[in-house]
């Protein structure tokens, strides 16, 4: 199956050089391989560029190298088809410049055959039986290899100090509670007495409930229990509350 997608990409390459003739597809090829060397040679400098002068991230490595190779390729087409016209124009230059696009259009298949390779093997079916049994990839991984030499390393990925959220809390891990408490940022649990200690800590001693409250709330209604002063009357006799 990849043989036959190696193959058929050729032959569609050479077929549409017979179609546009040799001008074009020189200029074609051409372009193609300018493309690539502005992408490699002038990339990192309009990536710079889009960045500001500060570590590019990966949308801006790609946009860089993108614009200088779409740049490149687009200009050297409007030339080729300028001069396609004039070729086209002449019919004793007609024949000969299809014929030689076909011969050059199988030579554009194979380079663009070479770069098939090269992206699949930075993919799973690099990996599968199939791949390693293909004749045709086994001819052109040579130059695959080449080329995957000299391309340029990918920016280092900035890891963000908010994207470290800890260690997450295993449920019935209590073994390890305390290391995970550590890395998570979970509160720790009070240890056995502490609270006995906090008020002896502030006061000196353990208060009476009531004492503690602030000064603007009725003892009486906390504590339901003991009459409160505005029930008691002159004589010490508590009052039946009013309906």
């Amino acid at each position: 199956m990849i043989d036959l997608l190696l193959l058929g990409l050729i032959a569609v390459s050479a077929l549409f050089g017979l179609m546009r003739g040799l001008l074009a597809t020189v200029f074609g090829v051409l372009g193609w391989l300018l493309a690539g060397w502005a992408a490699f040679r002038f990339g990192h400098a309009a990536t710079l560029m889009l960045s500001g002068g500060a570590v590019p991230s990966m949308g801006q490595y790609a946009a860089g190298h993108a614009i200088a190779f779409f740049g490149v390729l687009l200009a050297v087409s409007a030339i080729g088809m300028l001069l396609r016209g004039v070729v086209d124009s002449t019919l004793l230059l007609k024949g000969p410049d299809r014929l030689l696009g076909f011969g050059l259009g199988i030579v554009r298949g194979v380079l663009l055959a070479v770069l098939a390779v090269l992206v699949l093997g930075f993919t799973p079916v690099a990996d599968g039986e199939e791949w390693r049994r293909s004749q045709v990839a086994s001819w052109l991984r040579s130059p695959a290899d080449w080329l995957r030499e000299r391309l340029p390393e990918l920016p280092a990925v900035t890891e963000h100090p908010l994207l470290d959220l800890g260690k997450a809390v295993l449920a019935g891990d209590n073994a390890a509670l305390s290391e995970h408490e550590a890395g998570s940022g979970l509160p720790r649990a009070m240890p056995e007495g502490a609270e006995d200690a906090r008020p002896a800590a502030i006061g000196g001693s353990r208060q009476d409930p009531a004492k503690a409250w602030p000064s603007n709330i009725d003892p009486a209604q906390v504590r339901p229990d003991h009459p409160g002063p505005a029930r008691t009357g002159p004589s010490g006799q508590a009052r039946p509350p009013s309906r």
